[in-house]
């Protein structure tokens, strides 16, 4: 599993408030398991990049750079910033891999 500490879809601090993010750990092309919800995450903020340069500056912090399928395209970016990783006791499969929330995903851990 990659050290991504930050992610690019959320787009207002309001949503962070009632949103409770799962960490969903995918295979990538070589990987001989399949995707599952390992954690949940709590974010301290979100901000949206002014620029494409601001966002490449702030590589080491997300992890995506220009080779990235991530990269940035026409569509503005945005940062979350990570307060907390909360592990589930147990790792549960997850067949619907998006934008999701707990409300949507019952947890078994």
């Amino acid at each position: 599993m990659g050290k991504n500490n930050r992610d690019s879809y959320l787009s207002s601090t309001e949503e962070l408030h009632w949103a409770r993010p799962l960490l969903i750990e995918t295979p990538g092309k070589l990987g001989k398991f399949k995707s599952r919800a390992v954690a949940i995450i709590c974010f301290e903020k979100v901000f949206k990049y002014a620029s494409k340069k601001a966002f490449y500056q702030d590589v080491t912090r997300h992890l995506v750079d220009r080779n990235s399928p991530w990269s940035w395209k026409d569509k503005a970016k945005w940062g979350w910033v990570i307060s907390k990783v909360v592990p589930l006791k147990s790792p549960f499969p997850v067949t619907n891999i998006g934008i999701r929330y707990t409300k949507n995903i019952s947890l078994k851990s």
